[in-house]
């Protein structure tokens, strides 16, 4: 169990479609988050390049963990899976 206090700044509700779509309401101090996949499998790309069906594929009802506050939050793009929106469920911390 990690010793690091995180500080929660806020949730968002996103849902990734068939376009390439960002984390769209980042707080400006958030270099933390932890996101829920729900309803349908994504592709997620974390180069803030856009997002296609090749790249890393996360399934529904899985969690990203990106606590590690050396990543930059900005950069990460989603794209559904499948035929069906996918909702993604964010907490940011700081």
């Amino acid at each position: 169990m990690s010793n690091i206090g995180l500080d929660g700044l806020g949730t968002e509700k996103l849902t990734v479609s068939s376009s390439s779509v960002a984390l769209a309401s980042v707080p400006t101090s958030a270099h933390r988050a932890i996101i829920m996949v729900d309803v349908a499998d994504i592709h997620m790309e974390n180069d803030a390049g856009a997002a296609t069906t090749n790249d890393f594929k996360i399934l529904n009802g899985s969690q990203i963990d990106l606590t590690d506050n050396r990543y930059n939050l900005k950069k990460f793009r989603f794209i559904r899976s499948g035929s069906a929106d996918a909702t993604l469920y964010i907490q940011y911390f700081d």
